[in-house]
């Protein structure tokens, strides 16, 4: 009889999470359309058990969105969504541990919850964990395993992450943690430079430029990446192009300055809309909330 009970328990308490997911979908579909209506939505939902929701309102006051800007609140929400199980809170309340934003910064407790993000396939919590794990050094507590970054890279350069697709193709270039794969390093070093992630377009530069000694058209796309990314600043496009511009004839550099600057052109018009549409509104949560806030950034690879 106290195994029926149990059973018909659990079961009563699983439509219960059901239906409060359902209401945390229809107010992080309301978001940006409807505010007001996706906050009452939200904290309805999280009140009747859904993890994801409460991940939710963490993004409503970490944004200032219907409530007064609050990180402090917004790290509770997402420490709750964490502890209930939502990976996107996991990854969220990672990210304010590391930062210290609304919490005392505490790295070695944010591992554990970016790990569990990364398991459950959050794509930005494989790319920094895995970033991190590329690297040895920008997360206190987590050392260099180069077989373990390139799985978690690779997850996150499938679902888009263009800085996982730069240490990615690195690792496939030198051959770090597994084969060496030097097609496949071009294509994920292209596909990130095509985001507009600029250490991407230096290190697809020099390797166009540097294979591309009977290949013209190699040679000229690549000068034409690494002018784009000196425009963007990155920080060894400028002295590369130095290097190469005695051994580029000037057909070549004229050739590939017409493209870059056109390409340049490109990515500032595409970044300014994207600006003006963040200012009409919000970004939308995804599967419980977004980032407290922009996380920090890290390039890898030459």
């Amino acid at each position: 009889m106290k195994v029926l009970y149990f059973l018909f328990s659990l079961l009563v308490a699983q439509l219960a999470w059901a239906d409060a997911d359902k209401l945390f979908q229809e107010a992080r579909a309301l978001i940006g359309q409807d505010n007001p209506k996706a906050f009452k939505l939200m904290e309805k939902a999280a009140g009747e058990g859904s993890a994801n929701a409460e991940g939710g309102l963490g993004y409503f006051y970490a944004q200032g969105i219907e409530v007064p800007k609050d990180e402090a609140k917004a790290a509770e929400y997402f420490r709750k969504g964490a502890e209930g199980g939502s990976a996107r809170s996991q990854m969220n309340y990672a990210t304010a541990l590391l930062s210290g934003q609304g919490v005392e910064k505490d790295p070695a407790a944010a591992v554990p919850w970016l790990e569990k993000a990364a398991e459950a396939g959050v794509p930005e919590a494989q790319e920094r964990l895995g970033l991190a794990i590329f690297h040895g050094d920008l997360i206190e507590g987590v050392g260099r395993d180069d077989e373990k970054a390139r799985q978690l890279l690779y997850a996150a350069s499938e679902a888009g992450r263009p800085q996982a697709q730069n240490a990615y193709a690195y690792m496939l270039s030198r051959a770090r943690g597994g084969r060496g794969d030097e097609a496949g390093a071009e294509t994920w070093y292209r596909r990130a430079a095509k985001q507009g992630e600029p250490k991407s377009m230096a290190n697809l530069g020099r390797m166009l430029f540097n294979s591309g000694a009977k290949d013209r058209t190699r040679r000229v796309e690549g000068l034409k990446w690494l002018m784009v990314a000196k425009v963007l600043d990155e920080p060894t496009a400028k002295n590369t192009l130095a290097e190469y511009q005695v051994n580029a004839d000037g057909t070549e550099w004229s050739e590939a300055q017409k493209e870059a600057d056109r390409m340049a052109y490109q990515l500032r018009f595409k970044a300014a809309l994207t600006k003006q549409e963040k200012t009409k509104r919000p970004i939308a949560v995804d599967k419980g909330s977004q980032a407290p806030a922009s996380s920090p950034t890290t390039q890898s690879g030459d």
